[in-house]
Formats: C-alpha cells, structure tokens, sequence
C-alpha cells in the first residue's frame, strides 16, 4: 500500500529541484512521478528510484515514506516510451516485503552521492528549470595536500594486477593465460596470502564478472588457486552498473573485475576502433573505481597482428594501468609489457604446479626451457639416427613449432649438435660430432 506524505516529507522531496541535476531530475520524474520503465527490468528501475531518493535524505522512515509514495511502488501497469508494457498485480505486495531492506542498503550505497548533491546544492542557485549543471569548484593543491593519502603512492591489492581506486586494462591474446593469472591473484586476495613479489595483507572480497567463460571451468580454477569462496562473487550474467554498484558496496569488495571488456560493452559498441563509442564506458569503469574506491581489473583482448590492445586507443588512454601480453605463454612463461600513470615495470611469470605463480627472468626461463628441449631433441635422435623432422616431432611430442626451433638451433650448435645428411625437403637426421668453441 503507498504511504501518504506528511508535510516534512513532501519538504524533502521538494529539494529534488535543488540537489538533483537535470539529469538525475529528469530520471526520478519519469520513476517517481510517473512510474515510466526504461530499464531492462522494474527491479533495476525501482533501485534506480531509491538511490535517487537516497540523494535527499540519509533518514530511512522518510526515504521509505517517499518510495512507498511513488507511482513506481503503487502501480501495477508497467509503462515504457508512452506505451503499456505489462501489468503487475504483485508489485505493491513485494515492495512491502523488500522496501525497509532495500532502502538501508540504497541509503549505504549512496553515502557519497548524498555528501555530492548537498555540495552540489550549495554551490548553485535554487531554480526548477533546466539550466546547466552547476560549476564545479577547483581545490588548492594545499588542500589536497591535507589528506595524508593524497602524496601516498598507489595501493597494491593484486601485486602487479591491481590498484585500489584506479583502473587496470590488461591484454593478452585469445587462450593467454589472463583470467588464469588473474584468478590466482584474486585467490591470494580473498584469503590474505602473499602474490608474486607483495606482502601477505588481510584477507577482501572480490566480485568478477563473467561475461564470457563458463563459470564451472572458473570454479574449477579458483578451488585449484585456494580461493576463499565466501569472498569470492561471481555475476554469471551480464549485470547493470547499477547491479554492479550494488553488489560492490553490500558485499564491501576492493576489487572487480571485468572478464572480459568486449562482453561488458555489449551493443553500445558496433565499431571497435571508435573512440567515441568506448569513451562513456571508459568513463563509467573509472567512475566505479574512484567513488567506490576500488580497484577495477578489466580483462581485454589483444590484437592478433603485434599483440597489442585491440580497439580504440581511447581504452588504453582512459586507463591508469596498461599491461599487455603481447604473444601466447612460451615454455610456460608469460611476459608482460608495463605502462601506467605512476612506477610500474615490465615482468615475467611462471606457473608452477599449477597452483602458483612465480616472478622469473623472461630471458633466463626461455634459455632453460630451450636448453631442456634441445637435450630432449638430441637424445631422441641419438637413439633414431635418420629420423626426418616428422619423425622427430611426432616422438618428442609437444609443439610443433617449439621442435622445429630445437632442431634449428641443433644443426647450428657446436657442443651439442646434430646433422642433416638428407635434404631440405627430406631430412635424415644424425647426432653429430662436436665442434671446436670460436
């Protein structure tokens, strides 16, 4: 049943006028005064109403007075771009149920947008129309300098991955490894352990977004990593900001991640080189990170010609971390060109038995991994003297390519060598005698 409004109520939702803006003004209009949907759904619309209503008030009998007033609450008839959409006769029956629950946790979301309109509200002229939004006030260095963790460097909650209140974009091509790694990072997070070169800290929840694996090959892979399954939410659909919003403050997560980017920016993408297409959603991850402050991972694919992040610069250029992974993990090593707004440095990681994930020398790792194979290589030939390269690979196994390169480097050794006493098209290949150092 709606609630009637007594006089201090309707005095509050008179300031809509003043700590709105005619943006926010014209949503809670269309929500609260005429119970219009454009949402994709009426749960989204009616959270959407009640962090507006959040905007005007911190108390939660007036905010909830205000929610049960709205056409949005009483209606039963749904109403989208003029037209009747459907009729709901149990919608008064569930805000009763879930109104007193949801307007706490909209009142707790909205902290900082309720301490932004009364700045907001402060600073401009009290009118009802449709004028510009009001001028937004520069601050003095000095005052900014007052904060102690103003001149404090970038917190690290996933060593190398992710910081608190900034956004990282991070590229590897298709199958590269960069929900695997992130995953362990993530699980080191949810349970306070030690990452790659940090320093174990206390243990904070994590919300991912899985647009596009199946999320029992991620729970596979996170058991696998030791993720503490509590602190660890996933969206196995494709969520709103303003679910994501929600679901970041209730479950008071320092991390999200968008797994994977293309899948978060859906059809509002249809050219992937546009920047004016991927500017609003760059705009809306940084936002996330910097009013929630927390640190927004953002998984994205790498171009297949160099390597490099794929689609508009206007992603890597909106984003304070760029890591990119340029080729697919090599003898079991991914490396991993740096970039950022503040002291990052480019890296190498290894996997070790699967479970974790070790810093190593790219060059140092690679000259092992290639030594071992080539020991493999020549020992196979040693015991099949004439075999051809097909005969070689089929019996060392493991990758084509990475035998061929073995073999190449054989044929041009001088300690450990082999020889091709075929052709180049019919190669018979033999263990070859050792060559004097030059």
């Amino acid at each position: 049943m709606s609630a009637e409004l007594v006089a201090p109520d309707a005095a509050v939702l008179d300031t809509r006028y003043e700590r709105l803006t005619p943006r926010e003004l014209e949503t809670f209009g269309r929500l609260y005064d005429y119970g219009e949907v454009t949402e994709r759904s009426p749960s989204e619309a009616d959270w959407k109403l009640l962090c507006l209503i959040g905007k005007l008030t911190r108390d939660a009998e007036t905010a909830e007075r205000l929610a049960r007033s709205s056409a949005l609450a009483t209606a039963a008839d749904m109403w989208s771009g003029g037209k009747h959409v459907s009729t709901d006769t149990s919608r008064p029956r569930k805000w009763d149920r879930l109104v007193r629950s949801q307007v706490v946790k909209a009142l707790r979301a909205t902290e900082r947008d309720y301490a932004r309109a009364t700045h907001y509200a402060a600073e401009r002229e009290p009118r009802n129309d449709y004028a510009e939004d009001a001028c937004i006030r520069a601050r003095t260095l000095s005052d900014i300098w007052r904060d102690p963790d103003a001149l404090a460097p970038p917190v690290a909650l996933i060593p190398r991955l992710a910081w608190r209140g900034r956004v990282t974009v991070y590229s590897s091509p298709d199958k590269g490894g960069k929900s695997t790694l992130s995953t362990a990072g993530v699980a080191a997070l949810t349970t306070g352990q030690a990452f790659l070169d940090g320093l174990p800290q206390p243990p904070a929840a994590v919300l991912w977004l899985k647009l596009e694996e199946h999320v029992n090959d991620f729970a596979i892979r996170a058991k696998a990593f030791g993720a503490d399954g509590e602190r660890l939410a996933v969206f196995e659909l494709k969520p709103g900001l303003t679910d994501v919003r929600r679901e970041a403050v209730e479950r008071s997560v320092a991390v999200i991640v968008f797994d994977v980017l293309i899948r978060w920016a859906g059809d509002r993408v249809t050219e992937g080189g546009q920047a004016a297409q991927w500017a609003p959603i760059m705009d809306e991850l940084r936002q996330l990170a910097r009013e929630l402050n927390v640190a927004v991972l953002v998984l994205h694919h790498a171009r297949r010609t160099d390597g490099k992040v794929r689609d508009s610069g206007e992603i890597t250029a909106n984003a304070d971390v760029v890591i990119e992974q340029e080729a697919l993990p090599k003898e079991g090593v991914q490396r991993f060109t740096v970039r950022g707004r503040f002291p990052v440095s480019d890296f190498a990681v290894q996997l070790v038995n699967g479970t974790r994930y070790e810093l190593t020398d790219g060059a140092t790792a690679l000259a092992a991994a290639e030594d071992a194979l080539d020991a493999k290589v020549w020992a196979w030939i040693k015991a099949n003297p004439g075999a051809s390269k097909r005969t070689v690979r089929q019996g060392v196994g493991g990758t084509a390519e990475r035998v061929d390169e073995a073999l190449a480097r054989l044929i041009d050794g001088r300690g450990r060598r082999i020889e091709n006493r075929g052709t180049s098209s019919h190669a018979k290949l033999y263990v070859g005698e050792s060559l004097p150092e030059v």
